[in-house]
């Protein structure tokens, strides 16, 4: 992933530039600024989606986890209302169906 950022930044730092050189050098200031911007612009955010996209997974399978720690207690309560008498033993294994499906 670092070498994928670095890439990414020095393509970005590149156009930027190369827009300083347009600007400067060949005094074409409308290219040489949308060079400067695009340059600036393509690094921060490429860089940004790569950030993005590697902790993707990390952030899914903390929703994830948190998921099923949350069909867990649920399952829990269900057992202790069946336990109790409140729930009837057909209320019970369906609701308890779903969150088995998601705990295992």
């Amino acid at each position: 992933m670092l070498k994928k950022i670095i890439l990414h930044a020095a393509i970005g730092g590149t156009i930027f530039g190369l827009g300083i050189f347009v600007t400067n050098e060949l005094r074409m200031f409308n290219l040489g600024g949308a060079m400067l911007y695009g340059g600036f612009f393509y690094g921060i955010l490429s860089v940004a989606y790569i950030l993005y996209k590697g902790a993707l997974p990390h952030v899914k399978k903390k929703i994830n986890e948190k998921e099923i720690a949350k069909a867990q207690e649920n399952l829990l309560k269900y057992k202790q209302l069946f336990n109790e008498g409140i729930l009837t033993e057909a209320e019970f294994t369906e609701k308890s169906q779903g969150l088995k499906r998601k705990i295992l």
